[in-house]
Protein backbone atom coordinates (compact mmCIF):
# COMPACT_ATOMS: atom_id res chain seq x y z
CA UNK A 1 0.00 0.00 0.00
CA UNK A 2 1.16 3.19 -0.72
CA UNK A 3 2.84 5.75 1.61
CA UNK A 4 3.46 8.80 -0.32
CA UNK A 5 0.24 10.55 0.44
CA UNK A 6 0.21 14.55 0.05
CA UNK A 7 -2.19 17.02 1.42
CA UNK A 8 -2.51 19.81 -0.52
CA UNK A 9 -3.93 23.35 -0.76
CA UNK A 10 -4.08 26.80 -2.61
CA UNK A 11 -1.45 29.14 -2.06
CA UNK A 12 -3.58 32.76 -0.69
CA UNK A 13 -0.81 34.47 -2.55
CA UNK A 14 0.05 32.76 -5.78
CA UNK A 15 -3.09 30.89 -5.63
CA UNK A 16 -1.02 27.73 -6.96
CA UNK A 17 -1.77 24.41 -5.02
CA UNK A 18 1.85 23.22 -3.54
CA UNK A 19 1.58 20.36 -0.82
CA UNK A 20 1.09 21.70 2.94
CA UNK A 21 3.11 20.34 6.21
CA UNK A 22 0.79 20.88 9.21
CA UNK A 23 -1.90 22.58 7.41
CA UNK A 24 0.73 25.15 5.80
CA UNK A 25 2.36 25.48 2.80
CA UNK A 26 5.65 24.25 2.14
CA UNK A 27 8.20 26.63 0.62
CA UNK A 28 7.47 27.20 -3.01
CA UNK A 29 8.30 29.46 -5.95
CA UNK A 30 11.70 29.59 -5.05
CA UNK A 31 14.74 29.62 -7.43
CA UNK A 32 17.74 27.64 -7.18
CA UNK A 33 20.98 29.46 -7.04
CA UNK A 34 24.62 27.83 -6.38
CA UNK A 35 22.78 24.89 -4.24
CA UNK A 36 20.75 27.33 -2.19
CA UNK A 37 17.04 28.13 -2.25
CA UNK A 38 16.40 31.68 -3.25
CA UNK A 39 13.14 34.52 -3.40
CA UNK A 40 10.33 31.92 -2.33
CA UNK A 41 6.40 32.89 -2.72
CA UNK A 42 5.34 35.10 0.33
CA UNK A 43 2.82 32.67 0.86
CA UNK A 44 5.09 29.81 1.88
CA UNK A 45 4.67 28.46 5.23
CA UNK A 46 1.28 30.50 5.40
CA UNK A 47 -2.43 28.62 5.83
CA UNK A 48 -3.72 27.42 2.85
CA UNK A 49 -6.31 29.66 1.30
CA UNK A 50 -9.39 27.16 2.63
CA UNK A 51 -8.50 28.28 6.29
CA UNK A 52 -10.09 31.09 8.11
CA UNK A 53 -6.70 32.36 9.13
CA UNK A 54 -5.68 32.60 5.60
CA UNK A 55 -7.82 35.84 5.54
CA UNK A 56 -5.81 37.66 8.64
CA UNK A 57 -2.58 36.69 6.28
CA UNK A 58 -4.05 38.11 2.96
CA UNK A 59 -4.84 41.41 4.93
CA UNK A 60 -1.42 41.50 6.21
CA UNK A 61 0.41 40.73 2.65
CA UNK A 62 -2.13 43.95 1.89
CA UNK A 63 -0.69 46.25 4.63
CA UNK A 64 3.01 45.35 3.87
CA UNK A 65 2.10 46.30 0.28
CA UNK A 66 0.87 49.67 1.25
CA UNK A 67 4.05 50.14 3.50
CA UNK A 68 6.13 48.99 0.05
CA UNK A 69 3.83 51.49 -2.09
CA UNK A 70 3.84 54.73 0.26
CA UNK A 71 7.19 54.44 2.01
CA UNK A 72 9.64 51.57 1.24
CA UNK A 73 9.61 51.20 -2.36
CA UNK A 74 9.79 55.58 -2.87
CA UNK A 75 12.41 55.59 -0.63
CA UNK A 76 14.39 53.33 -2.58
CA UNK A 77 13.55 55.20 -5.55
CA UNK A 78 14.69 58.41 -4.22
CA UNK A 79 17.88 57.14 -2.94
CA UNK A 80 19.01 55.64 -6.57
CA UNK A 81 17.65 58.79 -8.25
CA UNK A 82 20.35 60.51 -5.83
CA UNK A 83 23.51 57.92 -6.30
CA UNK A 84 22.47 58.79 -10.10
CA UNK A 85 23.15 62.35 -9.85
CA UNK A 86 26.33 61.86 -8.11
CA UNK A 87 27.71 59.12 -10.79
CA UNK A 88 30.39 60.79 -13.30
CA UNK A 89 29.05 61.11 -16.72
CA UNK A 90 31.50 58.88 -18.11
CA UNK A 91 30.68 55.87 -16.14
CA UNK A 92 28.01 55.24 -18.27
CA UNK A 93 27.73 51.20 -17.62
CA UNK A 94 27.31 52.34 -13.66
CA UNK A 95 24.36 54.89 -14.72
CA UNK A 96 22.48 52.25 -17.05
CA UNK A 97 21.99 50.09 -13.88
CA UNK A 98 21.06 52.38 -11.74
CA UNK A 99 18.43 53.67 -14.40
CA UNK A 100 17.85 50.13 -14.60
CA UNK A 101 17.32 49.40 -10.78
CA UNK A 102 14.89 52.68 -11.34
CA UNK A 103 12.73 51.19 -13.92
CA UNK A 104 12.32 48.14 -12.51
CA UNK A 105 11.47 49.92 -9.00
CA UNK A 106 8.88 51.81 -10.60
CA UNK A 107 7.06 49.10 -12.68
CA UNK A 108 6.51 47.63 -9.19
CA UNK A 109 4.90 50.35 -7.41
CA UNK A 110 3.19 50.86 -10.99
CA UNK A 111 1.85 47.33 -10.16
CA UNK A 112 0.87 47.33 -6.53
CA UNK A 113 -2.52 48.56 -6.47
CA UNK A 114 -4.43 46.32 -8.93
CA UNK A 115 -2.15 43.48 -6.89
CA UNK A 116 -4.09 45.31 -3.33
CA UNK A 117 -7.45 44.90 -5.34
CA UNK A 118 -7.11 41.67 -6.00
CA UNK A 119 -6.09 40.54 -3.07
CA UNK A 120 -9.29 42.48 -1.38
CA UNK A 121 -11.46 40.76 -3.73
CA UNK A 122 -9.61 37.36 -2.58
CA UNK A 123 -11.07 37.87 0.87
CA UNK A 124 -14.80 39.30 -0.11
CA UNK A 125 -14.64 35.76 -2.02
CA UNK A 126 -13.17 33.28 0.46
CA UNK A 127 -15.07 30.14 1.39
CA UNK A 128 -13.73 27.37 3.01
CA UNK A 129 -12.37 24.57 1.54
CA UNK A 130 -10.48 20.73 2.55
CA UNK A 131 -7.19 19.94 1.93
CA UNK A 132 -6.86 17.71 -1.72
CA UNK A 133 -5.68 14.29 -0.42
CA UNK A 134 -2.75 12.99 -3.42
CA UNK A 135 -1.66 9.87 -3.82
CA UNK A 136 1.67 10.58 -5.00
CA UNK A 137 2.21 7.47 -6.52
CA UNK A 138 -0.68 6.93 -8.35
CA UNK A 139 -0.02 10.74 -9.76
CA UNK A 140 3.18 10.20 -10.66
CA UNK A 141 2.04 7.20 -13.02
CA UNK A 142 -0.60 8.87 -14.79
CA UNK A 143 1.77 12.23 -15.41
CA UNK A 144 4.14 9.82 -16.52
CA UNK A 145 1.63 8.03 -18.81
CA UNK A 146 0.20 11.24 -20.01
CA UNK A 147 4.03 11.99 -20.90
CA UNK A 148 4.69 8.64 -22.56
CA UNK A 149 0.80 9.23 -24.82
CA UNK A 150 2.01 12.74 -25.21
CA UNK A 151 5.62 11.54 -26.77
CA UNK A 152 3.86 8.97 -28.98
CA UNK A 153 1.57 11.49 -30.51
CA UNK A 154 4.05 14.27 -31.14
CA UNK A 155 5.73 11.14 -32.94
CA UNK A 156 3.09 10.02 -34.94
CA UNK A 157 2.41 13.47 -35.63
CA UNK A 158 6.10 13.97 -36.88
CA UNK A 159 6.20 10.95 -38.84
CA UNK A 160 2.74 12.47 -40.57
CA UNK A 161 3.96 15.31 -41.59
CA UNK A 162 7.55 14.03 -42.58
CA UNK A 163 5.28 11.59 -44.87
CA UNK A 164 3.36 14.27 -46.10
CA UNK A 165 6.36 16.58 -47.01
CA UNK A 166 8.30 13.72 -48.70
CA UNK A 167 4.83 12.76 -50.80
CA UNK A 168 4.52 16.72 -51.89
CA UNK A 169 8.36 16.59 -53.08
CA UNK A 170 7.15 13.01 -55.02
CA UNK A 171 4.55 15.16 -56.68
CA UNK A 172 7.05 18.43 -57.48
CA UNK A 173 9.32 15.95 -58.92
CA UNK A 174 7.09 14.16 -60.86
CA UNK A 175 5.51 16.59 -62.38
CA UNK A 176 8.98 18.38 -62.92
CA UNK A 177 9.96 15.08 -64.66
CA UNK A 178 6.62 15.04 -67.00
CA UNK A 179 7.59 18.38 -68.10
CA UNK A 180 11.28 17.88 -69.06
CA UNK A 181 10.28 15.08 -71.19
CA UNK A 182 7.39 16.75 -72.70
CA UNK A 183 9.88 20.01 -73.11
CA UNK A 184 12.62 17.58 -74.78
CA UNK A 185 10.11 15.41 -76.99
CA UNK A 186 9.56 16.22 -80.84
CA UNK A 187 8.46 19.72 -80.30
CA UNK A 188 8.63 22.75 -82.25
CA UNK A 189 11.80 25.25 -81.27
CA UNK A 190 11.87 29.08 -82.52
CA UNK A 191 14.84 31.33 -81.95
CA UNK A 192 13.83 35.56 -82.00
CA UNK A 193 16.84 37.84 -82.52
CA UNK A 194 16.05 41.44 -81.55
CA UNK A 195 11.79 40.34 -81.34
CA UNK A 196 12.13 39.27 -84.66
CA UNK A 197 11.74 35.38 -85.33
CA UNK A 198 14.51 33.98 -87.45
CA UNK A 199 14.34 30.02 -86.98
CA UNK A 200 11.92 27.57 -86.15
CA UNK A 201 12.21 23.93 -86.00
CA UNK A 202 10.84 20.86 -84.96
CA UNK A 203 13.70 18.56 -82.85
CA UNK A 204 13.71 16.54 -79.79
CA UNK A 205 17.07 16.03 -77.07
CA UNK A 206 18.11 14.06 -74.56
CA UNK A 207 19.10 16.44 -71.61
CA UNK A 208 18.25 19.99 -71.50
CA UNK A 209 21.75 20.63 -71.87
CA UNK A 210 21.96 19.39 -75.20
CA UNK A 211 18.63 21.29 -76.04
CA UNK A 212 20.16 24.51 -75.17
CA UNK A 213 23.43 24.07 -76.71
CA UNK A 214 21.56 23.19 -80.16
CA UNK A 215 19.85 26.67 -79.79
CA UNK A 216 22.98 28.35 -79.71
CA UNK A 217 24.55 26.11 -82.53
CA UNK A 218 21.63 27.10 -84.47
CA UNK A 219 21.61 30.58 -83.73
CA UNK A 220 24.81 30.95 -84.82
CA UNK A 221 24.83 29.48 -87.68
CA UNK A 222 22.54 31.93 -88.58
CA UNK A 223 23.88 34.55 -87.89
CA UNK A 224 26.67 33.51 -89.86
CA UNK A 225 24.62 33.65 -93.50
CA UNK A 226 22.42 36.48 -92.33
CA UNK A 227 23.95 40.06 -93.57
CA UNK A 228 22.07 41.64 -90.74
CA UNK A 229 23.37 39.77 -87.85
CA UNK A 230 26.83 38.11 -89.20
CA UNK A 231 28.49 41.60 -88.02
CA UNK A 232 27.34 41.83 -84.46
CA UNK A 233 28.93 40.84 -81.57
CA UNK A 234 25.46 40.10 -79.37
CA UNK A 235 22.32 40.53 -79.89
CA UNK A 236 19.04 40.22 -77.78
CA UNK A 237 17.88 35.83 -77.69
CA UNK A 238 15.05 34.74 -77.04
CA UNK A 239 14.20 31.21 -77.31
CA UNK A 240 10.58 29.27 -77.49
CA UNK A 241 10.08 25.78 -77.03
CA UNK A 242 6.15 25.32 -77.87
CA UNK A 243 3.68 22.19 -78.50
CA UNK A 244 2.76 23.56 -82.07
CA UNK A 245 3.70 25.57 -85.05
CA UNK A 246 3.99 29.38 -85.14
CA UNK A 247 1.86 30.57 -81.63
CA UNK A 248 -0.18 27.43 -81.51
CA UNK A 249 0.14 24.98 -79.62
CA UNK A 250 1.23 25.27 -75.48
CA UNK A 251 4.13 27.48 -74.34
CA UNK A 252 6.66 25.19 -72.73
CA UNK A 253 9.72 26.98 -71.86
CA UNK A 254 10.94 30.61 -72.83
CA UNK A 255 14.41 32.35 -72.46
CA UNK A 256 15.37 35.63 -73.02
CA UNK A 257 19.14 36.90 -72.64
CA UNK A 258 22.34 38.72 -74.33
CA UNK A 259 23.43 36.29 -76.33
CA UNK A 260 27.30 36.57 -78.22
CA UNK A 261 27.49 35.69 -81.58
CA UNK A 262 31.42 35.35 -81.87
CA UNK A 263 31.75 32.41 -79.70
Amino acid sequence: MSTRIQLRGICPICLKEHATKNGKMVSHGYIIHWHTQEASCYGSHAPHLGHKDAIPFIEKAINNLEDEKTLFIPARIRELEKQLSKVEDHRTAMKRGLKSNIRELESKLKAIPETIEAFKKRIEDWKPAELRKVDVDIEEAEARKQRESDASAKKEAKAKAQAEKDARKAERERKAAEKEALLLSNQWRQVFFDGEMVLEYQASYSNSHELHRDFGDKAREFAATSDKHKELESVRLKTISRTGQGKAGRQLEKEEHWFPLGQ
